[in-house]
């Protein structure tokens, strides 16, 4: 077959994103004209039009995300459901947004300083030059680390790690790929391990004590989900291995390149590590007062003010695009929430599921948490779910506890959008992937999230005394 010309390579992709296009349109004219079903809004129903469309431009990828991050704020407002542009767009200033986007300066320091060599060489030296190894650890220290330590510092944390042990390493490919998203991917199967895992956890919690009278101690907690951890640790590392194999690597010229090239700690390193560390002691002990957004951009103006970073390096290595993507998902959250639109979306899937079965009951809350945590922050989705499912579960006589696991462990399943968590985000930020990337490996992890959490369900947590 011959081989095609530019100028054919170039027609090929403009209709292809001329039909990405017009599929994101059509699907949101027809849910924006459709006759509003009963119990949700007008303002809602235009709210699920907004975004059918975003997450369809943002699965197919027709023009850059970034740029697709500016329509939920441009038709909020056009369309009346934000009364100001003000309003609009406020959420795109969360400080979530800014915790991210200091996290990736932060990292950009600690790789240009060269301490990220020094922290690579530590991995790379333990895992007996083998790739698989390498991934494998990747995957365990994260998850490992974010079961006590959020799961947004860890992904910042370790995001330099991975990108230092590809350029040293000279890893080229699809194994890449693998590397940044076993920290995210191992970062999200941490959270639901132990109560203090996430917000989602803590909403769960005081929904159940609240509706139900009852309680989940720490201990019970993690008695109950850390197996869940514990299994997944290796499962996301096999659809990894399998999905983006490694090829070609020498894991032992990458230590001798790296040892031969080490010379005493110069003053930048030492600066780099002391903001880094400053800054990690910052997240532990004072975060819940002034936030991590505020913590991450201290790092940030710290490592230009210790002369770590210059401008032209921040601006050259950092994904700035990164910071309108998670802008525009919490903008989207936040009005799927306030229009109630999620509470009806997700009211009406849970109508749907055969009350006469306990088991088809609780795996069907399983799947639902699962997909709407993709598009919701984890802690709205918790916050939205949980007193829809206490309710479930006291009429129809499950054990409340159960329940409530059922809602809050899943809502930690957010493995196929980039905006699903901060980990996802942040790790989008090393440009080593796009959204199909994230979304074919993180399918097949979504769904072996759910096969785990079905034996959780009925195996073991029959063995806990939970049903």
């Amino acid at each position: 077959m011959a081989e095609l010309s530019t100028v054919e390579v170039f027609d090929i992709q403009n209709r292809k994103m001329l039909y990405s296009l017009l599929v994101a349109a059509a699907i949101f004219l027809v849910i924006f004209f459709m006759p509003t079903p009963t119990g949700l809004s007008v303002l809602g129903q235009r709210v699920l039009a907004i975004f059918a469309l975003v997450v369809v431009l943002w699965i197919t990828e027709p023009i850059p995300l970034p740029a697709t991050a500016f329509i939920p704020g441009i038709l909020l407002f056009f369309l009346g459901i934000a009364k100001t542009p003000t309003e609009a767009f406020a959420s795109y200033a969360n400080p979530a947004v800014f915790f991210i986007i200091g996290s990736l300066i932060i990292a950009q320091g600690l790789v240009k300083s060269g301490i990220g060599k020094r922290i690579a060489l530590g991995f790379l030296s333990r895992c007996r030059n083998s790739p698989s190894l390498l991934l494998f650890m990747l995957v365990a220290i994260s998850a490992i680390l974010a079961m006590f330590i959020s799961d947004h510092l860890i992904a910042a944390m370790l995001l330099p790690v991975a990108i230092t042990i590809v350029a040293t390493a000279k890893i080229e490919g699809k194994f890449k790929i693998a590397l940044v998203l076993a920290i995210a991917f191992g970062c999200g199967v941490a959270g639901l391990a132990t109560p203090s895992g996430g917000a989602r956890n803590a909403v769960a919690l005081g929904f159940l004590e609240e509706l139900a009278g009852a309680q989940i101690s720490y201990l019970g907690w993690m008695q109950a989900a850390l197996p869940i951890t514990l299994i997944m640790i290796p499962t996301i590392f096999i659809i990894l291995r399998v999905m983006f194999p490694p090829r070609g690597i020498n894991i032992q010229n990458a230590v001798d390149e790296i040892r031969a090239d080490l010379h005493p700690m110069s003053k930048r390193e030492w600066k780099a590590l002391g903001v880094f560390l400053l800054v990690l002691t910052l997240f532990i002990s004072t975060s819940d007062l002034v936030g991590l957004g505020t913590i991450a951009i201290l790092g940030a103006i710290l490592m230009f003010a210790t002369g770590v970073l210059d401008w032209s390096e921040a601006e050259s290595g950092v994904n700035w695009g990164v910071m309108f993507i998670y802008g525009a998902a919490i903008t989207m959250g936040v009005a799927l929430k306030t229009t109630g639109a999620a509470e009806w979306l997700a009211q009406g899937l849970l109508n749907i599921l055969p009350i006469g079965s306990p088991l088809v009951v609780i795996m069907g809350v399983v799947i639902i948490a699962s997909v709407l945590t993709s598009f919701i922050s984890d802690g709205a989705a918790a916050s939205i779910l949980a007193p829809i499912t206490i309710n479930m579960a006291l009429i129809t006589a499950i054990e409340p506890r159960l329940m409530v696991l059922a809602t809050a462990i899943p809502t930690a399943f957010a493995y196929i959008t980039i905006f699903g968590t901060p980990a996802n985000t942040i790790v989008y930020g090393s440009g080593y992937f796009n959204s199909k990337d994230l979304l074919r490996a993180g399918i097949f992890v979504e769904i072996a999230a759910i096969a785990i959490m079905f034996f959780v369900v009925k195996y073991y947590w029959t063995w806990l005394g939970l049903w």
